[in-house]
């Protein structure tokens, strides 16, 4: 399933925009612009297709308890390494610039990032270990994703189980998050219902998929990811409203099952470039902040007239383009060298605890 590979790398890569266009204070009406880089469908975009790939894993290889062990090593190993990287390279730009460089054109979004009071060692230590969004703002949705793959072994071991009736339990968890509204910490409310109806796309659906393979299905998956890209534009909510999030979650698992079930193909989604962008998405989502941070204050210092020289949306797109370019570059290193040979040394754990030799899941599975 190359396409949804694909997709995972066009969605870090609209999360590195989004970021890097907001980062200096610009006028009001510049606001639109940004929300139509819907950085937040990106990441709902990322917890379906986890609870998708992960599901369909876990059903591949079963649900005992050797397969289990296995399946919560993968991850472990999965996660950690880049996670670790990133945040060694966020601690640098902490300890190093942030507190001793100031940033006068600094949006309000870029100042509430990076608090002194969280600069100690119990602070940095939740950082690394993916439970606080401190050295890597982003990382809040790496917390997300941790706690829900904890929990996705027992809900796609109970989807497989009660097959129709796994929809209500669907409903219950999208319920879930409107009535709490996104009040757990970091919204796991939520997010609940975004992998749980990942979970729900693996499912035998033969009536849905005979149904949906006679519509204009190219079509409709171009529809969905244009409506994902331009409703916040429009329809003004917070950011992390219930219902906004039940909407785009449901464009989004539209996508990836026409993608994921239904083998739609779609041309700007094949290649070998984009595919490899995919491939190091994850190492893309955590290192561009660290290093889009390092890249503002070589503009502070180096060049501390740009901003009022060209203004704070050009000196944006400055920023984006260094950051871009840097991060694909670093991504690759760290894809290479530090997330693959992670999961050759998790697999050589199982070994060693005698879960047995397991393969690397195929790219798409790496989340």
């Amino acid at each position: 399933m190359p396409e949804l590979q694909s997709l995972r790398g066009i969605a870090a890569c609209i999360v590195v925009i989004g970021h890097c266009i907001s980062y200096f204070e610009a006028p009001d009406w510049y606001d639109l612009v940004k929300r139509l880089v819907n950085t937040q469908a990106s990441v709902e975009i990322f917890f379906v297709l986890s609870g998708f790939v992960l599901a369909l894993s876990l059903k591949r290889r079963g649900f005992g308890k050797v397969a289990l062990g296995a399946y919560y090593v993968r991850r472990l190993f999965r996660i950690y390494p880049a996670l670790i990287l990133a945040s060694a390279l966020a601690l640098s730009y902490v300890a190093l610039l942030h507190y001793r460089i100031p940033g006068p054109h600094d949006s309000v979004w870029i100042t509430e990032r990076f608090r002194a009071d969280r600069y100690t060692p119990l602070h940095i230590a939740a950082s690394f270990a993916g439970m606080l969004a401190y050295l890597i703002p982003p990382v809040w949705t790496i917390f997300v994703e941790i706690v829900n793959s904890v929990l996705l072994p027992p809900v796609a071991w109970l989807a497989t189980r009660l097959e129709r009736g796994f929809g209500l339990v669907v409903a219950a968890l999208a319920a879930l998050g409107v009535i709490l509204g996104g009040s757990l910490y970091y919204h796991l409310d939520l997010y609940f219902f975004n992998f749980a109806l990942g979970v729900a796309l693996t499912l035998p659906l033969p009536r849905v998929i005979a149904f949906c393979r006679r519509l204009p299905l190219k079509t409709i998956v171009g529809l969905a990811a244009l409506l994902l890209l331009i409703t916040r534009a429009f329809v003004v909510v917070p950011i992390y409203d219930p219902w906004m999030n039940l909407y785009e979650t449901v464009l989004a698992a539209a996508i990836i099952f026409a993608l994921g079930r239904l083998g739609v193909e779609i041309a700007a989604l094949q290649g070998r470039f984009i595919e490899w962008i995919g491939d190091i998405s994850f190492s893309i989502y955590l290192l561009h902040f660290p290093i889009m941070m390092y890249f503002s204050k070589a503009i502070y210092v180096f060049t501390p007239g740009l901003v009022d020289a060209i203004g704070p949306i050009a000196a944006g797109f400055v920023l984006l383009v260094l950051t871009m370019a840097t991060t694909i570059a670093a991504a690759g290193l760290s894809y290479r060298f530090v997330e693959l040979n992670g999961i050759k040394l998790g697999n050589r754990l199982l070994v060693a605890l005698g879960l047995g030799r397991v393969k690397a899941p195929a790219q798409v599975q790496i989340t």
